[in-house]
């Protein structure tokens, strides 16, 4: 059978889409990666890993999952994750391979829930026996049932879950509570990786800062968690860093409270009087990438008192300014909302200005957008989309501003990366990747 899967959302949904890919694959099934609308037609199977995060998630997800019957009205839809399980409460719970329709899922064929992932084989077990051989797609022509997944670049979920309820967000309500993988598990898991080509590591979750909490019993807000947490990340990369063929380690999302100078010292190597790594710096300090995502959400107190966020701007500079002292060269992005129910004019002239302040690099900007069964929702002081939209675009055109600039600082200097692709341009050959700091840069490949 052939199959292709579309992710929406967060880089825990990559890491699981690229998961149930290499499963079918090693299944027999055959992965296409689906260009244009003449691919569509070669499909068996299209399964589309959905998003709720916000309204805009929702629509693009519904999108998506529509888009493989406008080419082939034949092909099997499989709609799962987040979306599916905002659905639950409208829909009912459903069973795998239990046929559904509704206006807005009209045309997919089956669903699973974030919890029904793992029964993807049964499910299409349930659709193998359903078809005759003989209907079956042939593959096309270049088409390969070995795992295409050589990417230096491989995500690695070693948590899931959130307890943090912040207002805007329904997340914790699909993901459920926080669950951390086993440490041996996470490390077989890479040893596989490397095994076919992958170089570096990124350590994702959904709610990455409250790793190894479920373990001692303790939610994020108890006394000691966090230190209980910092601990625990440590522990987890320098496991990774002693894996041989592994040359690079990311970390995702996480709080700023995690950061402070017992977290960052490791990650360094040295202390901040003495910032050139020795040879004999440890494996986690020599692969550790300079490059952090610190989840701010607003740059306005009053607004992140109302997102339930549980720090201040005051925490969040202190954490920035850490990182600089320590790694100089680090870059560090974030996501930030604008137009939040009740963000004033102030509030969001106050928002713009930490941002800018904090100089990030290529952060992620969004307009709030309303998600149904959030606090958020019900707030006064929704804002119109046009407010949101300006105000957002008046904060995106500031930032690249900024990123520009800090890209113009970067290429002064030469920086290693892992090449990704190479290119051929007027006879000469380059190689493109990423810098340690995250920073894509193009190398002439000398032959």
């Amino acid at each position: 059978m052939n199959f292709t899967i579309k992710t929406i959302g967060c880089k825990v949904n990559t890491y699981e889409s690229n998961k149930i890919k290499d499963e079918l694959i090693k299944l027999g099934l055959v992965y296409i990666d689906v260009e244009n609308k003449e691919e569509y037609k070669n499909l068996d199977l299209y399964i589309v890993n959905t998003c709720s995060v916000t309204g805009i998630a929702d629509k693009k997800s519904r999108q998506m999952l529509h888009l493989a019957k406008k080419y082939n009205p034949d092909v099997k839809v499989i709609a799962i994750g987040c979306m599916v399980d905002s659905l639950s409460v409208e829909a009912g719970t459903k069973s795998v391979g239990a046929s559904y329709t509704s206006p807005q899922l009209e045309g997919v064929d089956y669903l699973l829930s974030n919890k029904e992932k793992h029964k993807l084989h049964e499910l299409l077990s349930t659709i193998t026996h359903s078809k005759r051989r003989g209907e079956l797609c042939e593959p096309p022509v270049g088409a390969s049932s070995t795992s295409p997944n050589t990417r230096i670049r491989s995500f690695i979920k070693i948590q899931d879950g959130c307890n943090q309820y912040c207002t805007y967000c329904i997340i914790p309500y699909l993901r459920g509570k926080i669950k951390s993988r086993d440490n041996d598990d996470v490390i077989n898991e890479i040893n596989e990786k490397v095994t076919i080509g992958v170089k570096e590591i990124v350590l994702t979750g959904i709610h990455l800062s409250s790793f190894g909490l479920d373990r001692v019993g303790l939610q994020y807000e108890n006394e000691g968690a966090i230190e209980v947490a910092r601990k625990s990340l440590l522990e987890i990369m320098m496991k990774v860093a002693e894996i041989d063929g592994v040359e690079r380690i990311r970390l995702g999302s996480l709080e700023p409270r995690i950061i402070n100078e017992e977290f960052l010292k490791p990650l360094v190597g040295a202390s901040p009087l003495n910032l050139v790594r020795a040879s004999s710096a440890s494996p986690l300090a020599k692969k550790f990438c300079a490059n952090f995502c610190l989840s701010l959400q607003s740059g306005c107190d009053k607004t992140l008192k109302r997102m339930n966020r549980h720090y201040t701007t005051y925490d969040f500079e202190t954490a920035c300014d850490l990182i600089r002292k320590y790694l100089p060269n680090a870059t560090i992005t974030t996501d930030v909302i604008v137009g939040f129910p009740g963000e004033t004019e102030e509030d969001f002239n106050e928002n713009l200005e930490f941002v800018k302040r904090m100089r990030f690099y290529n952060p992620n900007i969004f307009p709030y957008s309303r998600r149904k069964g959030t606090k958020a929702d019900e707030m006064d002081g929704q804002l119109t989309n046009q407010v949101k939209h300006d105000r957002a675009k008046l904060m995106i055109d500031e930032c690249e501003k900024i990123s520009n600039e800090i890209e113009t600082e970067y290429n002064k200097f030469d920086h290693k990366i892992l090449v990704e692709e190479t290119i051929t341009e007027n006879g000469v050959k380059y190689g493109i990747g990423y810098t340690k700091e995250y920073i894509k840069k193009k190398v002439v490949i000398k032959t």
